[in-house]
């Protein structure tokens, strides 16, 4: 199940979230890994300054932000 996510509304990189809240702490992307669109969303793949991938996904259509469930070490290889 995805997690409803308070997204900075500050963009760089273009379209890109260049920092997100999550549970409270504050997650600066310093690097977006890959991006592509989904039925109506943008996808990005994303590594947090924690060390962190994750997917995050922003509806066009509601203007949400929603976590993927996946997320993992950028050290241990996985997307």
């Amino acid at each position: 199940m995805n997690r409803n996510l308070d997204i900075d509304a500050v963009v760089s990189r273009g379209d890109a979230p260049s920092r997100f809240y999550l549970d409270g702490r504050r997650v600066k992307v310093t690097e977006v890994r890959y991006h592509w669109l989904e039925r109506g969303q943008r996808c990005f793949q994303v590594i947090g300054d924690d060390g962190v991938s994750y997917l995050l996904r922003h509806c066009w259509a509601s203007n949400r932000w929603t976590l993927s469930p996946t997320m993992q070490g950028a050290g241990t290889g996985g997307h």
